[in-house]
């Protein structure tokens, strides 16, 4: 939660941590989900380590091709 309000300036409704991951690299990455009200998809505001960000539609099958299958496929596992 304090990442989000830190880099994205939102705070959200809800947080649920799905998972840890150990990446090859050696890494460890951590997967949530967080809700914020709609009210507050304007009032996102990236801090200075982020360039870019864009809202993907609900469904998964609808996103973005640079989404890729592997992110799509975690999202569909996290919906299940």
């Amino acid at each position: 939660m304090r990442e989000l309000h830190e880099e994205w300036s939102v705070t959200p409704e809800r947080v649920r941590g799905e998972a840890l991951i150990c990446l090859p690299q050696k890494l460890v990455m951590f997967v949530g989900q967080a809700w914020i009200a709609a009210s507050d998809e304007d009032a996102v505001h990236p801090d200075h380590e982020h360039d870019e960000y864009a809202w993907w539609p609900r469904e998964i099958d609808e996103w973005p091709a640079e989404a890729g299958e592997t992110l799509a496929r975690m999202a569909r596992w996290l919906t299940g």
